[in-house]
């Protein structure tokens, strides 16, 4: 893959997981990235790593006035923008039948919402720069996880919508993409893992190494894996793939 010299990106929920490991690969290869966190320590200890390679601003992702300033600020600072990488922050995780309705709209927010304001705030300045827009979405999109119903709902949605949006933009050279992650191994993951193992009455470690053999690969992925993978599918080495997902998954997902 080239270098991102002189490039220029947006990545939204970066100081932490997925998000930062996006944040990381993108400054390796000499890019420069805007992102966004709630908290201002992550920030600035982000800031402090990288300098002029990155702008960040604290911003609540629930918040559309927020999302909004954040990123006509980054375009400012930037001037130009060539890839979008929209990392939603968590949905909530409890079974469908105790999904309240106001549960079921922050989750739209936080997905839905979210995906839709930055492509449309973005896609002006993607066209200048044919550039491409990733989303990070999740297995759930393809088979539904019962411990994660907003997830499983509102993801597949995200598919119709790369879809639709490829039909609008890719005559003008932008395009729009999503990775679909497994389970990786990040903190998020191995608090929603150790918490499934307290409700079995099961030993954190045992329960992993248990969970585990439902991978192919046995293992849990690593978020640098996602990062790679996101890269691709902005670069021009994936010039001709749009609307369409890439299952990050170890091989579990068994459906076609």
């Amino acid at each position: 893959m080239k270098n991102l010299n002189n490039k220029n990106y947006i990545v939204t929920a970066g100081t932490q997981g997925l998000g930062r490991a996006c944040v990381d690969e993108i400054v390796a290869r000499g890019g420069k990235v805007a992102t966004c966190a709630r908290t201002q320590s992550d920030l600035d200890e982000l800031k402090e790593l990288y300098g002029e390679s990155v702008f960040v601003q604290a911003v609540d992702l629930y918040d559309e006035s927020q999302i909004q300033n954040f990123l006509e600020s980054s375009l400012k600072a930037f001037g130009s923008l060539d890839g979008l990488v929209i990392n939603p922050p968590h949905s909530i995780k409890v079974p469908i039948d105790q999904m309240k309705l106001e549960d079921w709209q922050k989750s739209y927010d936080a997905i839905i919402r979210l995906m839709v304001q930055c492509a449309s705030s973005c896609v002006e300045s993607l066209k200048s720069s044919n550039g491409s827009v990733v989303v990070i979405s999740s297995i759930a999109a393809i088979e539904p996880i019962a411990k994660m119903p907003a997830s499983s709902v509102l993801r597949a949605g995200v598919d119709s919508w790369l879809k639709l949006m490829t039909q609008m933009y890719a005559p003008h050279g932008v395009r729009f993409n999503a990775v679909q992650p497994g389970f990786m191994n990040t903190a998020a993951v191995a608090k929603s893992l150790a918490k499934i193992a307290e409700m079995q009455g099961k030993e954190p470690e045992s329960f992993k190494k248990e969970f585990l053999q439902q991978v192919p690969l046995k293992r849990l992925g690593r978020p640098g894996e996602i990062a790679k993978s996101v890269l691709f599918l902005l670069s021009d080495d994936a010039s001709f793939i749009s609307g369409t997902s890439l299952l990050v998954d170890g091989g579990l997902t068994k459906g076609v």
